[in-house]
């Protein structure tokens, strides 16, 4: 009798320890599940940062760039006005007759002519630095977005961490469960043989 409950008990303790090696390894991987997740979750922190110094960039190139659009409306402002002062073709050409010699209407026309341009070239530097600035809003906006959405995906990271870490205990207390049944057992067998 007392051999076939030693055989028995063997046969009891093999089937623990294959059980306790299952879960063990269960364990283990577990572990390198949750280190796993703990690293892509401060990858992600780490390129939150990333994304906050670059919207940090496109926010003060943006303000730069809206600083400059304003300057240059302003600019322009001004060469409206003054090209309002003498807006007809006659004072235009009351200008450029009333010089005292033929040198100062030719300068006189030729300041005409850069005045021309220069006016079109503000309206081409607003116009293109308006577009810059719509273009960086545009990107500004897409990086923002990446940002909340990296946050969520890492929001989601920590809920799966806490349920691998919650499913880790479980293990763990299982483990701890069985071996005190196994403590319990041999304390029992113990006793019985020594009654």
């Amino acid at each position: 009798q007392l051999q076939k409950e030693i055989v028995y008990t063997n046969k009891l303790l093999n089937e623990t320890a294959e059980n306790k090696k299952a879960s063990l390894n269960q364990l283990v991987q577990l572990n390198k599940k949750i280190d796993a997740r703990e690293e892509l979750i401060s990858t992600m922190n780490q390129e939150i940062s990333l994304i906050n110094s670059s919207i940090d960039s496109n926010q003060s190139i943006l303000d730069s760039l809206n600083m400059m659009l304003i300057s240059l409306k302003e600019e322009y402002a001004k060469i409206l006005r003054s090209a309002y002062k003498n807006r007809s073709a006659y004072d235009q050409l009351m200008f450029v007759f009333s010089s005292n010699d033929f040198n100062q209407a030719f300068k006189r026309l030729k300041y005409l002519q850069q005045f021309t341009r220069y006016r079109k070239s503000q309206v081409l530097k607003i116009e293109y630095t308006q577009k810059e600035l719509n273009e960086k809003i545009v990107e500004l906006a897409a990086i923002k977005q990446s940002k909340e959405n990296l946050l969520a995906s890492i929001q989601n990271e920590f809920q799966k961490l806490g349920s691998e870490k919650s499913q880790k205990q479980t293990v763990v207390n299982q483990l701890q469960g069985r071996e005190k049944e196994l403590k319990k057992g041999n304390r029992k067998r113990k006793e019985g043989l020594v009654n």
